[in-house]
């Protein structure tokens, strides 16, 4: 008589649920069709996306690195090996802890069309933000032989410019990583009634029910 395949392990349970103002979700969840953005339940589309998340340390770790091993190569290691080894070595630890320090999942987002339409002009205006540094660093080198400091205000204003995008048009039309665990990635520009939808929809489809307060 053949053995009896073992059994398969079970899959750890979806979690919905709210904390404060993040829907806490597990990786790869299927949310219910309800949009993100605005709580509709009409006209959802599906968008893919991959969240990113990166911890403040090695952010830290990544700019001490660099001025620290850059600092050593360019005053004490020139005698040893030429300078352009010592750049690429620094390049390479640099990536490496800003590699490590990144955090990754998946996600099937429900958006209506009006909001999905938004989050692409919000990634339309991050994109070209990025690309205004070409005219930028023209204008630098144009004005720099007669103005430092003019070169300068030029590139400070474009990063000004890049972080009013990011921090507004960005982060009102899109939904991201508050922080990503191995189980669960907190969603951070969930609409609060989306949010409460969401769970309770999560509640019905696991057999659970939701008993209402007394209050």
């Amino acid at each position: 008589m053949a053995a009896s395949a073992p059994p398969a392990p079970a899959r750890p349970a979806a979690i919905v649920r709210e904390e404060g103002d993040l829907l806490l979700v597990s990786h790869g969840v299927r949310l219910g069709d309800v949009c993100l953005k605005c709580a509709a339940r009409e006209g959802i589309v599906r968008r893919f996306e991959v969240m990113r998340y990166r911890p403040f340390w090695p952010a830290v770790g990544l700019a001490a690195c660099l001025c620290i091993c850059g600092y050593l190569a360019a005053l004490m290691l020139t005698a040893l090996l030429p300078f352009e080894f010592w750049k690429l070595l620094v390049g390479l630890v640099c990536f490496a802890i800003f590699w490590r320090g990144w955090r990754h999942g998946a996600l099937d987002l429900p958006l209506c069309r009006a909001c999905n339409a938004r989050w692409r002009g919000g990634e339309r205006a991050r994109l070209l933000a990025g690309l205004a540094i070409v005219p930028v660093l023209a204008l630098s080198a144009a004005f720099g032989g007669h103005s430092a400091s003019l070169a300068w205000a030029f590139v400070m204003l474009w990063l000004v410019g890049l972080l009013a995008v990011h921090m507004g048009t960005w982060r009102n039309r899109t939904v991201g990583a508050k922080a990503i665990h191995d189980q669960l990635i907190f969603l951070r520009g969930v609409h609060p009634d989306a949010r409460r939808a969401l769970v309770a929809d999560a509640a019905e489809a696991a057999g659970v029910r939701r008993i209402p307060s007394t209050r």
